[in-house]
């Protein structure tokens, strides 16, 4: 008797080991993952246009909208810009707007030069989501 519930025990724990094997690489479909490759539900990216200031310099404009009713659970965010044209511009954004949309600007543009833009969906400091946008500055 002793000998058969070691038997059967040895037969299930080894069964219970065996697991598929998981590739990261196609685990796309949660939102909060890096590689996330869905439609936005997070962030997204509205528009990107071009203006002329009262003084005639030019500026780019995004509009990002954010979708705090996806968390998983309500959260304080901030969203940043990085300009990647000058590495160092970080703008800063908290989540203090009732739209949920944030005008990002970046002033002084040259008309015909494409600018890109890192927007970054940060909480508790963490990026969670990552969108990449490049437009060619134009009227």
């Amino acid at each position: 008797m002793r000998t058969s519930i070691l038997l059967l025990a040895s037969v299930l724990f080894l069964a219970a080991c065996h697991k598929d094997d998981v590739d990261i690489a196609t685990l796309t479909t949660n939102p909060m993952d890096a590689d996330y490759s869905g439609q936005a539900v997070l962030m997204e990216v509205d528009t990107v246009h071009t203006e002329v200031t009262v003084w005639s310099i030019h500026e780019q404009h995004v509009t990002v909208r954010v979708h705090p009713g996806h968390f998983p659970s309500p959260a304080p965010y901030e969203v940043w810009c990085i300009e990647e044209n000058v590495p160092d511009t970080i703008k800063g954004y908290s989540s203090q707007h009732p739209d949920n949309r944030f005008e990002l600007e970046n002033y002084q543009v040259a008309l015909g030069t494409e600018y890109c833009y890192r927007i970054q969906l940060r909480v508790a400091d963490v990026v969670i989501r990552e969108e990449r946008v490049c437009a060619i500055a134009q009227l």
